[in-house]
């Protein structure tokens, strides 16, 4: 059934999407890696929320095209994030070229969410046989700095970023996320909600 997966880490870590070098990463940090591609995302577990969604190949959010399925998964968080009390927020329909994929939050993506221009929602999709997996990430009040954790990039065109503190959600819990997705994942087949450590992504190879 379909799973939204809230998942609780314990360290700062960086999350490598699935193509990128581990040599990217330059400090003394935990590194792991998905299996969605992208860019490197910087979690810190006082301030990222960190939703993963699940959904069965017969799931309605799991289209064929890849960019369709992200497009819908953005609009269940978008609903989501709606009904906790947000407001203003835009779906990104079209990639836009930011610094390039190097670094997540750098630049926008299908499916991802932004509120006037600043990306809120980093998405990314790993499709299988079985289904479709969703990785999410979202700052809660400040937005940490993985500049210095990754070797030297130009980001002179990088995207700018807002925590949900600027939208009223700062004092939000993961888990109340977490439920909302949920609930607007249930309307439309079986859901469930789990917690799991993000040692169990897969680490860096």
């Amino acid at each position: 059934m379909a799973t939204v997966i809230l998942r609780r880490p314990t360290c700062d870590l960086v999350v490598l999407g699935s193509s990128q070098p581990s040599d990217l990463v330059i400090a003394e940090v935990m590194t792991v890696r998905r299996r969605g591609g992208g860019g490197a995302v910087l979690i810190a577990p006082t301030e990222t929320v960190w939703i993963d969604l699940w959904v069965p190949a017969m799931s309605p959010l799991a289209e064929s095209d890849v960019r369709h399925a992200l497009l819908k998964a953005g609009a269940a968080f978008k609903t989501a994030l709606e009904g906790a009390g947000a407001e203003g927020l835009e779906i990104i329909e079209t990639a836009q070229s930011g610094r390039g994929p190097a670094i997540c939050f750098d630049a926008l993506g299908y499916g991802e969410l932004a509120l006037e221009g600043a990306k809120l929602l980093g998405l990314s999709a790993w499709r299988c046989r079985e289904g479709l997996l969703f990785q999410t990430a979202m700052y809660l009040r400040e937005v940490p700095d993985i500049g210095p954790l990754v070797a030297s990039l130009d980001r002179s065109t990088a995207t700018s970023v807002v925590p949900l503190a600027e939208l009223g959600l700062g004092g939000t819990t993961g888990r109340v996320l977490a439920e909302a997705l949920l609930e607007v994942v249930a309307r439309d087949e079986p859901a469930e909600l789990i917690e799991s450590d993000p040692s169990l992504v897969a680490p860096p190879r």
